[in-house]
């Protein structure tokens, strides 16, 4: 039962994502060098470190932000990611890249989300 229901949030967060081409502000494609949490990461493109969270997707700091950021680093860590930037925004006086990511065209927040390993976020709601 729990897999048909992370399948069905799988397939609403697919459908809920606006297709990004000419709209995306940049494309960074780098190597992911550390993981923070279950949405955000860290990617270098040559010398440039991008702070980097995971479009359309939240995870709740007081339930499994361990075991999603596990999950998240056996996902991305160390591999090559291509990232369309969709905002900039500032956390904590840090410029951070909203995008959406992906590793060999396999969308990262789909697959924490079918993991279950975050939420859609609001933001897509």
């Amino acid at each position: 039962m729990k897999n048909i229901v992370h399948l069905i949030l799988a397939l609403l967060f697919y459908f809920s994502v606006p297709a990004q081409s000419t709209d995306s502000l940049k494309t960074i494609t780098g190597k992911v060098v550390s993981v923070q949490s279950g949405n955000l990461l860290t990617v270098q493109d040559g010398k440039a470190k991008y702070l980097i969270k995971i479009a359309g997707i939240y995870v709740p700091s007081f339930s499994f932000r361990k075991e999603s950021t596990e999950s998240l680093s056996k996902i991305a860590k160390n591999k090559d990611v291509l990232l369309k930037v969709l905002r900039i925004e500032k956390i904590e006086n840090k410029e951070v890249f909203v995008a959406q990511a992906s590793i060999l065209k396999k969308d990262i927040a789909l697959e924490q989300i079918s993991l279950g390993m975050a939420l859609i976020s609001s933001e897509l709601k």
